[in-house]
């Protein structure tokens, strides 16, 4: 019976080593939350809460000469919810518009995929792929 307790206490440590505790990274995958989060030209310094407001701010700036081209002369303001993609080198894919006109799809997709390399996400200080999601207001006027 001791025999079986020591072996069953040394199981239950190989459970909470942290060698054992670690998963290998997987730097094809795409994650949703990152160590450090991807970061829009300029935004790179800052805390992740930070970076995500300054990117939020800069990407609606970026943007908005495009969506002012398509805009109803008659809005104050444009909201989006953009999602994408920020690969491993900092370009943008896979974006799409979940809220607001379908008129501003193809135009924002295509700014933001031909638009300023992103500082990558960071993993175990490894880049990774991060998908996004980001709400925008776009002033009109």
């Amino acid at each position: 019976m001791r025999q079986f307790t020591v072996i069953l206490l040394f199981a239950f440590s190989l459970g909470t080593s942290p060698c054992f505790a670690q998963h290998p990274l997987d730097t094809n995958a795409c994650y949703l939350v990152v160590e450090k989060m991807p970061a829009f030209p300029g935004c790179d310094s800052l805390s992740n809460d930070a970076k995500r407001n300054c990117a939020k701010s800069k990407l609606a700036q970026f943007l908005a000469p495009g969506i002012k081209k398509l805009a109803d002369p008659s809005l104050r303001s444009v909201e989006l919810l953009v999602q994408f993609t920020v690969e491993t080198d900092g370009s943008i894919r896979q974006v799409e518009l979940l809220k607001g006109d379908p008129i501003f799809a193809a135009a924002i997709k295509k700014m933001m995929e031909d638009g300023p390399k992103w500082s990558p996400g960071l993993q175990r200080d490894l880049p990774v792929k991060v998908q996004m999601r980001m709400p925008l207001k776009i002033e009109i006027k």
